[in-house]
């Protein structure tokens, strides 16, 4: 790239504050000189294309000599420069050189300020310029440079702006201008440079605020610094309705809780954010003071297994959405957990010493306490970590068929306990339990047809006379109901009935005919 030097001295500036003052605008990547061009030590700095870097001149001279190629200023060329003024007095020229014979020569006094720039333009044309001298004091030259021409026209402005918002950011999009000098965009936001040298036709402001309103303007830059007056447009950011999680669903055992929910069917979503508060001990019957849920995890899945809980203790949690930046107030669901159930116990093993002592040993637990029985009764409680334990013989019970009578039962630091491991039998019978069962339904089988043999010689004679019964008791009665019968058909006529009391006579009149007829 072409670094542009351009020229010095100052001009009207010199009633400008100690401290000096100059444009930050201007452009000097399309002068006529070259920093190649220039072989100076330590003044390579003003030809550097930046502002910041400046060289300050005292009272001597300076040439820029053996140019590497001739510079022809004409008629209306430019001089362009960036100074600032150190002291009072200030000093300044400058002289072109044709070989050794001077074409032209600028003092300080000759210095204009043209629109706002420090320039001077060339009023007649110098040719074969191959050697350049100034000098000063005072003054601090930054970048100086020459041009053809003077332009101070601006490009044209940007057009067809559009703007999306999404979430936190704006996207804009424009058509550039078709000036031949275009250079470049600037853009503002709310008055302030957020982006320069911008050459894309479209652009993306980020990491804004919900409810922020903001105004943006974008500006064009020709190759000489001239910027436009600019295209406005602005933008508010509105603030989204955050969903929240349903059928949420807590599931509880004694060291974990299983939270489960569907998510939203929203775009406003990111994941979901679960919180955590211990409310209440439920072994001591205590409510703890914990007034903040402290935050737990975070996942844009549908589950969480929460293994870091304590046993008997009652939880609330608190799930809430979450989309760039934004959180909703959230649901909340409670879970107690449950008695942690006694250690389980493995590896045990039983064996009888030479001596007659007996060797109780286990792999597991290896938390809590063992609880060592002999005929049913508590013999001895030992650390699950001991491992092992030995009952002396005689104080050790057997069963008829030679069994040890030893039983093991595990108990968890909360005190719960284990139903008890006996010891298996040492006694081997010829069958098994399969045998065994095949054998006695067989044997009920040949039993229970024998008894029903023996039952039928017992009640059938019975069943036969109590049929025998019933059937003489139902003729007997048939025999006796003609007979009644009978006797009522041929009784003999009633005799008249005559009533002496006194006041009252009464006759019944013999009946001369039979019932029925």
């Amino acid at each position: 790239m072409k670094k542009k030097v351009f020229v010095l001295i100052l001009a009207l500036f010199m009633l400008l504050p100690v401290s000096g003052v100059f444009a930050s605008d201007y452009s000097y990547s399309n002068g006529l000189l070259n920093i190649k061009d220039v072989n100076v030590d330590g003044l390579n700095i003003i030809f550097d294309d930046n502002l910041n870097n400046y060289y300050t001149l005292t009272p001597r001279r300076y040439d820029f000599s053996n140019l590497s190629k001739p510079i022809k200023l004409n008629t209306g060329a430019v001089v362009q420069f960036e100074i600032s003024i150190i002291g009072s007095n200030p000093k300044g020229w400058i002289n072109f050189y044709a070989d050794n014979s001077s074409l032209y020569k600028i003092t300080l006094a000759d210095l204009p300020s043209v629109n706002g720039k420090n320039q001077y333009i060339i009023t007649r044309d110098l040719s074969n310029i191959n050697r350049i001298r100034f000098g000063g004091e005072n003054i601090r030259i930054h970048e100086m440079d020459f041009f053809d021409e003077l332009q101070l026209t601006p490009p044209k402005d940007i057009e067809n702006l559009t703007t999306i918002q999404t979430y936190l950011q704006a996207s804009f999009t424009y058509d550039l201008p078709t000036d031949e000098d275009f250079s470049h965009v600037k853009i503002y936001q709310d008055d302030v440079l957020i982006a320069d040298n911008v050459t894309d036709t479209s652009y993306t402001v980020k990491n804004l605020d919900y409810g922020g309103i903001y105004n943006f303007k974008f500006t064009t830059v020709d190759e000489t610094g001239n910027e436009s007056e600019g295209v406005t447009e602005k933008v508010t950011i509105a603030t989204p309705e955050l969903e929240e999680i349903k059928q949420v669903n807590a599931e509880a055992s004694h060291d974990r809780v299983d939270l489960s929910w569907s998510l939203p069917e929203t775009e406003y979503f990111e994941h979901v954010n679960i919180y955590r508060k211990k409310v209440s001990d439920v072994q001591t019957f205590s409510l703890l003071s914990v007034d903040e849920y402290d935050p737990l995890f975070e996942t844009n899945g549908t589950y969480f297994n929460d293994l870091t809980v304590e046993e008997q203790t009652t939880y609330d949690y608190k799930l809430t959405t979450e989309f760039q930046g934004l959180e909703s107030e959230g649901v909340t669901v409670q879970a107690t957990t449950l008695v942690a159930p006694p250690p389980e116990l493995g590896g045990q093993d039983f064996e009888e010493q030479e001596n007659g002592d007996y060797l109780v040993t286990w792999q597991q637990p290896e938390t809590g306490q063992v609880r060592i029985l002999v005929d049913g009764q508590e013999y001895v409680v030992v650390p699950a970590t001991d491992k092992q334990y030995t009952i002396p013989a005689a104080e050790m019970k057997y069963s008829a068929l030679g069994d040890p009578l030893v039983g093991l039962q595990t108990i968890g630091d909360n005190g719960e306990e284990s139903e008890v491991e006996q010891q298996e039998s040492n006694v081997n019978l010829p069958f098994g339990i399969n045998e065994l069962l095949t054998t006695s339904a067989g044997l009920l089988r040949v039993i229970g047809s024998l008894i029903l043999l023996g039952l039928s010689f017992i009640l059938v004679p019975k069943f036969i006379k109590v049929i025998k019964q019933s059937l003489n008791n139902n003729n007997n009665a048939e025999t006796e109901r003609e007979q009644r019968v009978s006797e009522r058909a041929y009784r003999e006529p009633r005799e008249t009935r005559i009533s002496t009391r006194e006041g009252r006579t009464s006759t019944r009149v013999q009946r001369d005919y039979r019932k029925g007829e």
